[in-house]
């Protein structure tokens, strides 16, 4: 195979995994924004849920943010961009 097809098989693989982060993202960033929601008793609250999530959203963001990185790269080597 040659390296352009290896590189369009990267970029298209890249992406779907850049898809499903942000779904997942999305998905989080819901359930953060009901467990935080301002007119609940803090009491109420689940801690333990916010703070395992707020750093599963963080290490995903992180994930996208170099998924991008290698996405640009790649279509850069392949003069989409």
């Amino acid at each position: 195979m040659n390296e352009r097809l290896e590189n369009q098989g990267r970029l298209s693989d890249l992406t779907r995994k850049k898809k499903s982060l942000e779904l997942s993202i999305t998905g989080l960033i819901h359930t953060l924004r009901a467990e935080t929601n301002p007119h609940r008793e803090i009491a109420e609250m689940n801690a333990e849920l916010i703070g395992e999530q707020g750093l599963e959203l963080s290490q995903k963001i992180d994930q996208v943010k170099g998924i991008e990185t290698k996405i640009l790269a790649l279509k850069r080597a392949l003069g989409i961009e």
